[in-house]
């Protein structure tokens, strides 16, 4: 055999066993021991924290069996903190192909509690690095710029007790070390959490945050179609862990399908109360009561329609936003006694996107309150969050000032700076996220769950960077 054919058979045998050897790799990597990869800095290190101990504990059973198809690799860690409505039912899973291994944890936290949320980010961060981290919120109740994750502990609480943003803030402030190993992508999948008060409190230390203006569908709304893509955003992200963070963040809104759901009549109670197992019975009660009440001449005794939205935003760019705001919020104060700018403000004001409409605006009334839960009518919604693009849009349509008009156009171009990824409905005002403006100054700083807020809105890194804040209380007269 001549030299050349044994040089070519070599190397055709090299290719053959390194084939077979990355072959047997990839099957290696998809079950992978959590001990060995303690210390492993990976490429991506995705943090899934399941608030259940509220409505939505039924979820956490099958999100945690989804994560589990996916599972870790040597470049991927896949770690889940979860509590639900039992007691003794909270555990901190490292999730690989087809099991979990415990990663001993107490056995029942309070996931509302800011401790809880630290304890957990720090030991992730420091027993699993990666050159990118991504955070999923599980939770019920999301609540604009007062708080998010709520645990109801065995619904002992009166109320929903949730992690304000400057706490939250203070958190990662400590967990990212001021910034210096930032929170990549975080992904909040409660209601109305994209608010520009809660993103710019937060952007020292995160990313790319990726939430809905408006409330979040359940599986048992429409179908897994129109709710937050969990299972296949992560599968893709194991996948392409060469996946930059915007990457990702964009892949999440592109996964979304938005839709329009309208509410119906008794709808917490055969969706929160009865998970969807009701009979036909009522299903033809419901039917009706929300056909008589949607026939109704006046507009405010109809049922909410929502139509659902997920966008992503580059909180870098946050900054920029908030000084546009100053600087319109600052012409707005000194015009408040120009009847061609009130007036383009009240016409804004009534025109404007609002979202959290799935709330009571008056929950202090025990009987409005239950009686919302059956009837959820526009005229007692809550509609204190609208678009900011959209708001500034009209305001700029409307005024005749032209300074005015000038510092609307700095703003759109800012808003649509740091938006890079929206998904909506076709003719939907909603633009990426929202800011505080309720209509009524009965409503300013009124807690959506009853009791004051634990942070006043004066407090918030917006409110003492920018004049937004006194804008509102010359707007609504609160003195």
């Amino acid at each position: 055999m001549s030299k050349k054919k044994i040089v070519t058979i070599f190397i055709i045998g090299c290719i053959f066993l390194v084939s077979v050897f990355s072959s047997l790799l990839v099957v290696a990597v998809d079950s992978v021991d959590p001990e060995f990869c303690s210390g492993n800095v990976a490429d991506w290190t995705v943090m899934y924290y399941m608030c259940g101990d509220n409505h939505i504990s039924y979820e956490v059973d099958t999100n945690l069996a989804d994560l589990k198809k996916v599972g870790s690799s040597s470049k991927f860690h896949l770690i889940a903190l979860k509590d639900q409505d039992g007691f003794g039912d909270s555990a901190l899973y490292y999730i690989n192909k087809d099991s979990v291994t415990d990663l001993n944890w107490p056995d029942e936290v309070d996931m509302s509690s800011p401790n809880t949320l630290k304890s957990f980010l720090t030991f992730v961060y420091n027993t699993y690095p990666a050159n990118n981290y991504a955070l999923f919120i599980k939770s019920d109740c999301g609540s604009s710029w007062q708080g998010c994750i709520n645990d109801r502990q065995g619904d002992t609480r009166k109320t929903a007790k949730l992690i304000s943003y400057p706490e939250f803030a203070d958190i990662l402030k400590d967990v990212t070390k001021n910034g210096e190993d930032k929170l990549d992508v975080l992904i909040f999948g409660p209601c109305i959490c994209q608010a520009l008060e809660a993103g710019y409190e937060l952007s020292p230390y995160v990313g790319y945050m990726v939430a809905s203006e408006e409330h979040m569908l359940e599986d048992l709304d429409k179908g897994h179609e129109y709710v937050l893509k969990y299972l296949e955003t992560t599968w893709n992200l194991k996948n392409n862990t060469h996946m930059t963070p915007k990457e990702f963040a964009l892949s999440l809104v592109e996964f979304y399908t938005p839709c329009d759901f309208p509410m119906f009549a008794l709808y917490l109670y055969m969706v929160i109360v009865k998970k969807g197992n009701y009979g036909t019975i009522l299903q033809q009660a419901s039917d009706a009561i929300t056909q008589f009440m949607n026939r109704r001449r006046n507009p405010n005794y109809h049922l909410i329609e929502q139509h659902t939205t997920l966008s992503a935003i580059d909180l870098c760019k946050t900054s920029e936003v908030v000084k546009a705001i100053d600087n319109l919020s600052s012409l707005l104060i000194l015009h408040e006694n120009d009847e061609d700018v009130n007036s383009a403000l009240k016409y804004a004001r009534s025109a404007v996107r609002e979202y959290g409409k799935f709330y009571v605006k008056n929950r202090r009334s025990f009987l409005l309150k239950n009686f919302y839960l059956m009837l959820p009518m526009e005229k007692y919604a809550q509609n204190s969050f609208i678009d900011v693009y959209h708001f500034t849009d009209l305001v700029c349509n409307a005024v005749e000032n032209q300074a005015i008009t000038d510092a609307c156009f700095d703003l759109m171009e800012k808003v649509n700076s740091s938006v890079i990824a929206n998904k909506v409905m076709p003719g939907d005002d909603s633009n990426g996220f929202t800011i505080y403006f309720p209509d009524d100054g009965r409503f300013y700083n009124r807690y959506l769950w009853g009791e004051d807020p634990s942070v006043k809105y004066e407090s918030l890194q917006l409110s003492k960077n920018s004049l937004w804040n006194e804008f509102l209380q010359v707007y609504l007269d609160i003195r």
